[in-house]
This record gives structure tokens, sequence and C-alpha cells, in this order.
């Protein structure tokens, strides 16, 4: 079994109905609390908020997290309330980064109904179903509405690396038609420009502004082989500011000039899957062979061959980088 499997337990499961006038007050503990709310609404404080809650809607209490229900009006309150604990450090930086607000989700209510039904039932096989149900609830919160959630980079491996990391190569790609500033992932991620700048650069051995160019000019090696585009198209779609920056940007991460790329590798000239490429030409040119076969690729493998650093900072190693980023200008 897995181990999230042992680290996660339901310790309570109930339908709550709240009369007119009745709630929680504000108090905190150690483990997790949700409430779904099944007919009615409610105010509910958490932390330094207030939310309204409606009916379909759902609120998550973290552990410590100072909660409560403010007295009921209007109607009674129908309430799913799950508390559950997690001993898996993984999972609970999963579960930190879930909004307390959770808004209207019939797959949300579906899995909590579930949990319900087999809390009454009380066979001997309804634990294990229970915890397979939160375990799902837990992963799918996370991955529909997670606040910083992003999807895996469609170019870079991005195995071993921090999630900062990966969350900062997401916005890049996501951002490749936008000319964007250091300031502008900063303010998304909600920190120090000059923090992720040395962040980033110890952890992957580049700078921020050097992935951002490998990215686009990845995306633009796709589009030269598999559109029609013309080259003052496929810049300024690629965030290019001008033709001739595009030209000489390509050339030095590629090797090769645009338009001779083009010559080469035109999807119309080759098939990928049958191109016979020798060892020389594949630990040479990393990049082309990476686009061609539509597979992501180790930056820093490439950089090694596309001349993004001199030969003297490649062999600089993460312990001895510089604690401060040499990538700290407003623009990337």
């Amino acid at each position: 079994m897995p181990d999230q499997y042992k680290d996660v337990s339901a310790l309570w499961v109930a339908e709550s109905n709240f009369p007119i006038g009745s709630g929680l007050n504000v108090h905190n503990h150690n483990y997790y609390h949700l409430f779904y709310i099944r007919e009615g609404e409610a105010e509910f404080p958490v932390e330094d908020k207030t939310y309204t809650i409606h009916a379909g809607e759902s609120v998550l209490a973290k552990k410590y997290v100072y909660h409560g229900l403010k007295p009921v009006e209007n109607k009674m309150l129908r309430c799913l309330e799950v508390k559950f604990s997690v001993l898996s450090s993984v999972t609970e930086r999963m579960i930190e980064d879930i909004p307390s607000h959770i808004p209207q989700d019939d797959f949300v209510s579906k899995l909590l109904q579930l949990i319900v039904e087999e809390s009454i039932l009380g066979s001997p096989n309804s634990s294990a179903f229970t915890t397979n149900y939160l375990i799902t609830l837990i992963n799918y919160l996370y991955r529909k509405y997670s606040k910083t959630r992003e999807s895996d980079s469609k170019v870079i491996d991005t195995n071993g690396l921090s999630d900062l990391s990966k969350h900062i190569i997401n916005y890049l790609e996501n951002n490749i038609n936008d000319r964007i500033s250091l300031q502008a992932i900063a303010d998304e991620l909600g920190l120090n420009k000059n923090y992720i700048c040395s962040a980033f650069k110890k952890d992957t051995n580049m700078t921020i502004g050097d992935c951002d160019m490998l990215i686009r000019i990845r995306k633009a090696a796709e589009l030269i082989s598999y559109s029609d585009m013309n080259m003052a198209l496929v810049a300024s779609s690629t965030g290019f500011a001008n033709l001739s920056h595009f030209n000489r940007t390509f050339k030095r991460i590629v090797g090769i000039p645009p338009g001779h790329y083009r010559k080469m590798f035109s999807a119309k000239l080759i098939v990928p899957t049958d191109i016979e490429l020798s060892p020389e030409f594949k630990e040479s040119n990393g990049f082309i062979v990476s686009v061609l076969a539509g597979k992501k690729f180790s930056a820093a493998d490439v950089l090694l061959h596309e001349g993004f650093y001199k030969e003297d900072d490649i062999k600089i190693s993460k312990s001895e980088m510089p604690k401060n980023g040499n990538n700290s200008t407003e623009s990337i």
C-alpha cells in the first residue's frame, strides 16, 4: 500500500445540522476540518478572513488555524463534516496550498457523500474505502484549486527541481507570447525579485532570463519545423520584439540560423522517427534532437552544448555559485 494511504486518517465523519442561532466558537486544533454545505448558508471565520459559504460550497480549516461558525440566520444549516489527520509532510504541503474556500464542485460533493456513506455503513472494509476517498479528495482539491498549482513543464525535465523553480518555469511557458519582467514573476509568486533569481540559479545553474530564452527558442523551433509561419511571425509569436534579436538568439542557442534550420528540419522534408542521427550529432545537437523527437530536455545538459555559459562558468559547482543571482535586472 502506498505510504500516502498510511499517513491519512479520517478521525470523524458526520452529517450535521445547525439550527438558527447556533454556531461554533472560534477555536483551533491539530487536525484538519472540512465543512460541506448541503443546505443553507453561513459565515465561517477562518484565520483573518470570514467566508460566506452557500449550498454546494465547502470550507477547509487547516491544522492549528483558528476558525469558527457564526450564529446561523434565516434557516437551518445542513452540513457534511470530515475531520482528518495527515502524517506525511508532502501531503501536508499539498493541503496548505488548497484555499480555505472551495467553490461548488459536483465531484467534491460526490466524494464527501461517499465518505459519509462508508462511515455510516461501518463494514470491515469501510475504513480502507474512506481513506481511499479522502486521499482522492485531497489530490483532486490540490490539482484543481491549489493556489500555486502548475502543470508540468512541456519543455524541460523538472525532476529534482524545487517547487519554486517549477513554478517559475511554468510561468515562463504560460507567458511565452509576452515580454515579461522579473518583477512580474516575483509578484505572481509573492516573493522578492532578488530571492527568486538567486534561488532559481542555485537550483538550475542558469538564470531565469536564460531559461526564458531557452523556452522561447524551443517553441520557435517547433513552429519552424511544424508550421508554415514566416520568421517574422514566429519571432512575434514567441515574444521577440524584432526579427534581428530573434535570429541572433536562435543561432546562439540552436547553433544554426532559423532559416538554415527550416531547410534542414522542416516536417515536410523529414519524419522525425525515421531520422538516423549519429551519436556525434546527438551529442552536439541535443536541442535539435529534443525538438524533432518531441521530448523534454534537461536544461543543464542542453546548455553545455548550446553556449549560454562560458566554459569556466560551467565548471562552477552549485555549492560555489554566488549567493546572489546575476539576473536581477527588471526585464528578462
